[in-house]
């Protein structure tokens, strides 16, 4: 009977959704995703980091131009790593943008067919390719060693002796000198210092190293620097953390370039009269790409 038979809506039934329907936002997310690229490596940042201007680069690519230049790739105006912060909320919209990508490729996915693929032997697939493999180290002191050979392998502007059964090197660069240390035991430190003599001046730089503290903390670097009264002189310390197992020759180098740096300017403040020249410390003549 016609009681019976299921009541039709009036409501007119939305057509099926399409990929190409999806496929019309693309234009606006590719456009979008463009103004995320590193003006260095022309990717999309993963860590961002914004300079002074408002421009913005990948913090590895950035941190590596500045070890031999001093000019903004983009403007051509001063730069230096002090100039530097990262950009957090950048790298959130990076985030949410990616996401927007990865949710419409997968809503275009779920409506286009799925193309079949023929037979194929499966001897004829090219062989895969073997992964590199990770440099992995015992502890910190097998990895400092490697990264003092390293350096000592190439054109180094300074020379540092393996480190001895202590697990302590020193060095000196324009006169000044330096001790490294990477204590035993279950420690996964990374110990660099430098000491001056008492002086009315000295007793006052704990503003300068509360600065330092803070521009290490916005390179991405870690670490704590500290300025104490010990053994009737003071010590300017980098207490720097590193996982032998992630260990990076790149930031070691950085950690170590940026504190001789500090420790020449520090230098300067308390002995007016013996002044050293300081612009951008390297260890070496010719940066390698670090591991």
């Amino acid at each position: 009977s016609d009681s019976d038979r299921p009541l039709k809506s009036n409501k007119p039934e939305e057509p099926m959704k399409t990929a190409a329907d999806f496929s019309t936002f693309y234009p606006a997310v590719t456009s979008l995703e463009k103004q995320y690229h590193c003006p260095l490596t022309k990717e999309i940042m993963v860590e961002p980091m914004s300079d002074f201007e408002g421009n913005s680069y990948e913090r590895v690519a950035i941190l590596k131009y500045l070890e031999t230049s001093t000019i903004s790739p983009v403007t051509g105006n001063p730069l230096y790593a002090i100039h530097l912060s990262p950009n957090s909320a950048l790298k959130e919209k990076i985030r949410y943008t990616l996401k927007l990508k990865e949710c419409l490729t997968s809503l275009q996915n779920a409506v286009q067919p799925r193309p079949t693929l023929p037979s194929q032997p499966s001897s004829t697939l090219p062989p895969a390719k073997p992964q590199p493999r990770e440099v992995k180290y015992k502890s910190l002191r097998e990895a400092v060693d490697c990264f003092i050979t390293d350096l000592n392998s190439g054109s180094p502007t300074v020379t540092i002796v393996p480190l001895d059964n202590s697990g302590i090197t020193s060095f000196s660069y324009l006169g000044i000198k330096f001790r490294l240390e990477v204590p035993g035991g279950v420690s996964d430190n990374i110990i660099v210092q430098t000491w001056y003599e008492h002086s009315k001046k000295a007793a006052g730089i704990s503003s300068y190293v509360v600065k330092f503290n803070a521009m290490f903390q916005k390179m991405g670097l870690g670490g704590k620097l500290t300025f104490r009264n010990m053994n009737r002189k003071y010590a300017f310390t980098l207490t720097q953390k590193m996982d032998p197992e992630t260990f990076s020759k790149t930031n070691m180098r950085h950690c170590v370039e940026y504190f001789m740096e500090m420790s020449i300017k520090l230098h300067n403040i308390i002995n007016i009269n013996d002044v050293r020249r300081v612009d951008k410390v390297r260890l070496t003549h010719s940066v390698a790409a670090g591991g």
